[in-house]
């Protein structure tokens, strides 16, 4: 029953994560990224409890399969296959405590991947 459950937890959120960036991946300006190979970043700001509990891996894999293109779909999409990806940036950080808010938040950036260039990103919060 918990392996059920964590499949349909996970394409659950995938759904979410895909209905949240639809706009992003429907801009016609990122589809040189579609082919490209990627570097990727992704911050998961989380509550106390949660921070302990998620793997960044799960986290990764979750995000990365929202991004890509999704089999026999015409879906938009970010990129074909997380292949691409090159390098990839992890970081869980403990969000500030709000009262009555309960909502953990994705910083997700994507760029074609240059190998001299350093993945820099910012951890202020604009919620």
């Amino acid at each position: 029953k918990t392996a059920n459950r964590q499949r349909k937890n996970r394409k659950k959120t995938i759904e979410s994560l895909r209905s949240h960036m639809m706009q992003w991946m429907e801009n016609k300006k990122l589809s040189f990224l579609k082919k490209a190979p990627l570097d990727i970043g992704i911050i998961a700001k989380m509550s106390k409890g949660r921070i302990k509990q998620r793997d960044l891996d799960n986290i990764s894999k979750v995000v990365l399969d929202a991004l890509k293109k999704q089999k026999n779909s015409n879906e938009p999409y970010l990129f074909e296959d997380d292949s691409q990806v090159i390098r990839l940036y992890l970081y869980k950080v403990e969000k500030e405590q709000m009262k009555n808010y309960e909502t953990d938040a994705l910083g997700i950036y994507a760029r074609k991947h240059h190998p001299r260039k350093q993945i820099l990103i910012s951890f202020e919060s604009r919620i």
